[in-house]
């Protein structure tokens, strides 16, 4: 019997856990594990429907479901009259944090930077005049910018503030300052709170830090409650101490 490197295709069929949930399920996980453990790296094709059919045993209905998953979870790209390859992974940053893209951005070990489009002053729409408790008709000012990672453009940013905030902002360097430190400088001071960790002490660094602890639910079992220490993070000279 002679020996061969396995391609991706028999990579995958090694993978291929049995078990009684659905094959295309069990396919994507095993297509997704040679991924993430980087034997198939970004720009690499992904196998075939053939070599997989061939490989797997499974129908070619069930292989296409597998690669379609992987197509939605953004992991590969089919193009017209192309193989299809996998891409890039994301960055992903959970909606919990999105308080504060620099740090996060930093944590990903990014360089974070913005492109301004525009600061406007207009009067409200129903849809920011609610949330920010301003009359029908009052001004707010609109900054929308395009944040960059490592100078790629990832999102678009739409902040809304009331005037008096908002009249703050005009004339900073929003493209390399934040708009946090911004405030802070002008007396306006931002409080947030996040986990009492070494990593968040160090990626809130420039702000003032004071630990509290807070009475969470960390485990099911409701005996192992107790108190979580957490960070308070003010961008400004001062924290209060709940």
């Amino acid at each position: 019997m002679s020996s061969h490197v396995k391609g991706p295709a028999e990579a995958a069929a090694a993978r291929l856990a049995a078990g009684d949930g659905p094959a295309h399920e069990r396919l994507a996980a095993a297509l997704r594990g040679l991924i993430d453990d980087g034997v198939l790296r970004p720009g690499d094709p992904l196998p075939g429907d053939a070599a997989l059919v061939a490989a797997t045993g499974l129908a070619r209905g069930t292989v296409r479901q597998a690669v379609a998953a992987l197509r939605a979870e953004g992991l590969v790209q089919t193009r017209q009259g192309a193989r299809t390859t996998v891409l890039a992974r994301p960055r992903l940053q959970p909606f919990s944090e999105l308080v504060s893209f620099t740090a996060w951005a930093r944590q990903a070990g990014a360089e974070p930077g913005a492109r301004v489009v525009e600061l406007v002053r207009r009067p409200a729409d129903p849809a920011t005049a609610e949330p920010l408790r301003l009359a029908a008709g009052a001004l707010a000012w609109t900054l929308t910018r395009v944040r960059l990672l490592d100078g790629v453009p990832v999102l678009v940013e739409r902040a809304a503030y009331p005037e008096a905030i908002g009249d703050l902002l005009v004339g900073a360097d929003l493209e390399r300052v934040s708009v946090y430190a911004t405030l802070a400088a002008r007396g306006v001071h931002v409080v947030l709170s996040n986990s009492d960790t070494p990593l968040v002490r160090a990626l809130y660094d420039g702000f003032r830090q004071a630990q509290v602890f807070m009475p969470r639910a960390v485990n099911r079992d409701a005996t192992k409650r107790g108190p979580v220490a957490e960070l308070l993070l003010s961008a400004g000279p001062a924290v209060a101490r709940a």
